[in-house]
């Protein structure tokens, strides 16, 4: 299902380093920290109420400052005022220092700062790298951020796209998450790829030859809507923390049902978390279906291109693991060769969509196998800040999160497009996810009673990339 952009700064993809402590000149490298501490990539930021850095003037030796750390500490009466850190700076000195956890620290500083000897002193703020990616086509990349630029001669509507970049502001240290792209292989010699493709599998050939063949485009043009790589060069993947799985099951544009069973078998044995299913069958696929329901895996499944409400699958497949992605353009509309209806749950960027080709190339695709691609990155995301997330979990997120979009009332379950933003709010500060007993008010996928002999049949319905 086929066809990448900067939503703060659309001059200025500079990586900046918001470092408090830049200013103290002479400063040795060793003495700066690496940064807060983060878990579950949540920037932890309760060091800063309770500790303070202190610059003392030029010639204060150690007994002289802890001199006056002690009269700071009695004169405010604080229950803990204690040295956890020096750092000498060419003539003069810093302590950083620790405070009780119930210490009044406004206090604090004004004592210091009111000695004669304090240059200055100062809550022990917290860093954070402040980036965006570099690469130089990335404000071809509408669907990260949408600045209105104009994509193949249509203007884009600003904020239409999917939300990722506040994200990546405060995403840092997230889990890694490997995402299994069933499609039609992958260039993992790609420049903007290296280093992000797995050893998968070819379930045409038999071995482990993962490359395209021929002519095909389609999968490593999704590789790099995931997890292309973040330099100076080419496209940014949506996220950092996703590594592909290319297992390779279509060979000039079609493949098999018993290619994917095997293929989907292959990715739960190497721990995958998320499956890229960009391809389905107007056909039902009980042995698809059946496999699916087995499985612990977040299955994102493109809606089709039909253009129309005709179901396909598996993405017509109402499951909690699930989730159905429709492709909406830079205006935040339908896409006009997008599929649609109530068994398709969200919107994500599917329209004009430019990221990495076979043999150190770029281009534009378009389709529901882009939006699903976009879809899979944000799940890699969420899931890095939460790993414990279900599969179903997960869904619940991407399908609670949307922006609402009245282009797309009545189109989509949710009437709205994909907002990684808000899911990140409903993940980071790690409370429950509660999923409805419904599942969201989604319905229940039947169950056949004779799936097990239907896997021992034959011919499989035939599969196209979408």
């Amino acid at each position: 299902m086929s066809s990448k952009t900067n939503r703060w700064s659309p001059a200025g993809r500079m990586v900046s380093f918001i470092l408090v402590a830049a200013l103290l000149l002479g400063m040795a490298p060793q003495s700066l920290a690496a940064g807060p501490e983060k878990e579950d990539g949540i920037l932890n930021t309760s060091r800063c109420s309770l500790e303070i850095i202190v610059k003392y003037k030029d010639g204060v030796d150690s007994g002289e400052s802890s001199a006056i750390e002690k009269e700071a500490k009695s004169t405010t009466r604080s229950s803990k005022l204690a040295g956890k850190q020096m750092i000498e700076m060419g003539g003069g000195r810093v302590d950083v220092l620790e405070i009780g956890a119930n210490d009044d620290i406004e206090a604090l500083l004004g004592a210091l700062n009111a000695h004669p000897d304090v240059e200055y002193a100062q809550p022990n703020h917290a860093l954070a790298l402040s980036s965006l990616p570099e690469d130089a086509g990335f404000e071809l990349q509408w669907a990260l951020e949408n600045t209105g630029q104009s994509i193949e001669g249509q203007v884009g509507v600003v904020g239409m796209d999917a939300g990722v970049v506040p994200v990546w502001e405060g995403s840092h240290n997230l889990s890694p998450v490997t995402v299994a792209l069933i499609d039609t292989g992958v260039d993992a010699a790609h420049p903007d790829l290296q280093g992000k493709v797995l050893p998968g599998w070819n379930f045409v050939s038999g071995n482990s030859g993962t490359a395209p063949s021929g002519s095909e485009t389609h999968g490593t043009h999704l590789a790099g809507i995931i997890a292309a790589n973040w330099d100076a060069n080419g496209v940014a993947g949506i996220t950092t923390n996703a590594s592909i799985l290319p297992l390779k099951i279509f060979e000039n544009g079609t493949a098999y049902t018993s290619d994917a069973l095997a293929a989907i078998a292959f990715a739960e044995q190497q721990g995958s978390q998320i499956l890229n299913c960009s391809w389905g069958s107007s056909a039902e696929n009980p042995a698809l279906l059946h496999a699916i329901q087995q499985s612990e895996m977040l299955f994102v499944c493109a809606a089709g291109n039909g253009g129309n409400a005709a179901p396909n699958y598996p993405a017509s497949y109402v499951l909690p693991n699930i989730i159905s992605i429709a492709s909406h353009d830079n205006q935040g509309k339908l896409a006009a060769t997008s599929s649609f209806g109530m068994q398709v749950d969200i919107a994500a960027p599917g329209a004009g969509i430019y990221s990495t080709l076979p043999g150190n190339a770029y281009g534009y695709q378009s389709g529901t196998s882009q939006a699903a691609a976009f879809a899979s990155g944000a799940a890699a995301l969420l899931l890095g800040c939460r790993p414990a997330l279900t599969a179903a979990e997960l869904k619940y997120v991407l399908c609670s999160s949307v922006q609402p979009a009245h282009a797309l009332e009545g189109k989509v379950r949710t009437g709205g497009i994909m907002d990684v933003s808000a899911g990140w709010e409903l993940v980071r500060d790690n409370e429950p996810i509660i999923v409805p007993e419904d599942g969201g008010g989604l319905p229940t996928a039947p169950v056949s009673e004779e799936l097990a002999a239907i896997l021992q049949m034959g011919p499989f319905s035939a599969l196209t990339a979408l």
